[in-house]
């Protein structure tokens, strides 16, 4: 009988959902022309279109009325075109998934993370940190040389639950409020 392992399974999937609590789950289309939106991304609706959403690209899409929610991880979704488990876990151009907008979500943190800390949500890439809807525990005011610019954006939210280190899995409470 085996008595030990060498395997550290993990605690959670980037945008799986965290525990059994109540969530509050909306069914979108992904409406970038050529991005593939992973789970754990942030994701804002299109104005007019709700049933459309897309990556932040400016502050006011996840600090204003379009914010959307958290691309939530499909266990039963899987994209026959790919290699890899992350490949097949993405949400191509013009497909259905959904996104949450209120419950606890495992997603994977830019940065270290502290418990009960705001979450920031990636809206303008830069080299070390390309993934636009990605977490983190500040706006990462970075200086390209003319000038700091904010490359992320309160999700005023969402909290951080649990405390780690970048790259880990956060635990997060979301609870946009219906209206926003």
């Amino acid at each position: 009988m085996q008595t030990s392992y060498s395997l550290n399974p993990a605690v959670g999937l980037d945008g799986a959902l965290a525990d059994t609590h109540r969530y509050d789950a909306v069914t979108a289309v992904n409406s970038e022309s050529s991005a593939a939106i992973a789970p754990g991304r942030f994701v804002r609706r299109v104005a007019g279109s709700p049933q459309l959403v897309l990556l932040p690209t400016l502050a006011a899409h996840i600090t204003g009325g379009l914010a959307g929610g958290f691309a939530l991880f499909d266990p039963m979704h899987i994209n026959p075109n790919t290699v890899t488990n992350v490949e097949r876990s993405l949400f191509q151009p013009e497909e259905q998934f959904a996104y949450v907008r209120s419950g606890y979500l495992w997603i994977q943190s830019e940065q270290n993370f502290t418990e009960g800390g705001k979450v920031y949500v990636r809206f303008l890439a830069r080299d070390a940190f390309p993934a636009l809807g990605r977490i983190r525990a500040d706006v990462d005011n970075f200086d390209p040389g003319g000038g700091a610019v904010n490359h992320a954006a309160e999700c005023q939210f969402a909290r951080f639950v649990t405390s780690g280190s970048a790259g880990d899995l956060a635990k997060v409470r979301v609870d946009i409020l219906p209206g926003s």
